[in-house]
């Protein structure tokens, strides 16, 4: 593909951040702090209109027949991407590749014979109805909270996740940032443990001198599809 081709010459162009630095990448983007998610961020959709926006020349076929056939790179890390958040005294982390919106808190809407402990109607975000439920409930958390930060003021924030195409917001009593950090310091909890909130989690790591469980997505997610049969 000779140097004149436009259409090579525009994708030169656009600055594939998100997968250098971003949630396809190192996950060392600061902006990943408020976006969450590439998808969420400015230059992403600039680069996806920039992308869409092009005319098509003669030689376009060529051009994604190389791309598509050109041998990847894979890199293997044993890195883990979180997002760090906080339910009362409990520091928690989900994957953050099933978030898929942290927002402001809005007005849920219950459903009349379904709604109980832990579901609690449906949510309206940007469009899309998503099923609402306490994660708190879910996890066996008390809802009491008492916890002070005197370096900043805490917003409760909403939080979006995805699990095999179905959409749940649940109510974060404050989300910190994402965070990456090596499976091996992943520490195993012991097998004596009985809390309920354990039984959703697949093991505890250090973060910022604060003990962080993360999640296990799989329990979670089965959890959830029972909730409303």
């Amino acid at each position: 593909m000779g140097k004149s081709d436009p259409i090579c010459n525009e994708i030169k162009k656009i600055v594939d951040c998100w997968n250098r630095i971003g949630v396809h990448g190192d996950i060392s983007c600061e902006e990943l702090k408020h976006a969450v998610h590439c998808r969420n961020c400015n230059k992403f959709s600039l680069a996806a209109r920039a992308v869409f926006s092009r005319l098509p020349d003669t030689s376009y076929i060529d051009e994604w027949s190389e791309h598509l056939t050109a041998k990847k790179e894979i890199v293997k890390k044993n890195i883990e991407s979180v997002m760090i958040f906080r339910l009362g005294s409990e520091w928690l982390a989900v994957k953050s590749e099933f978030v898929l919106h942290v927002l402001e808190v809005t007005k849920a809407h219950s459903v009349p014979g379904l709604n109980n402990d832990i579901f609690k109607g449906i949510v309206n975000v940007r469009g899309k109805l998503n099923l609402f439920f306490s994660l708190k409930n879910t996890m066996g958390i008390d809802d009491f909270d008492d916890y002070v930060d005197k370096t900043k003021k805490i917003f409760k924030r909403m939080v979006v996740i995805d699990f095999d195409g179905n959409s749940w917001a649940f109510i974060a009593d404050e989300v910190q940032e994402i965070y990456r950090y090596s499976r091996d310091e992943l520490k195993e909890l012991p097998k004596t443990v009985e809390k309920s909130k354990d039984k959703f989690t697949i093991g505890t790591f250090a973060w910022n001198g604060k003990t962080v469980a993360q999640i296990d997505s799989d329990v979670l997610n089965r959890s959830l599809n029972t909730v409303i049969i």
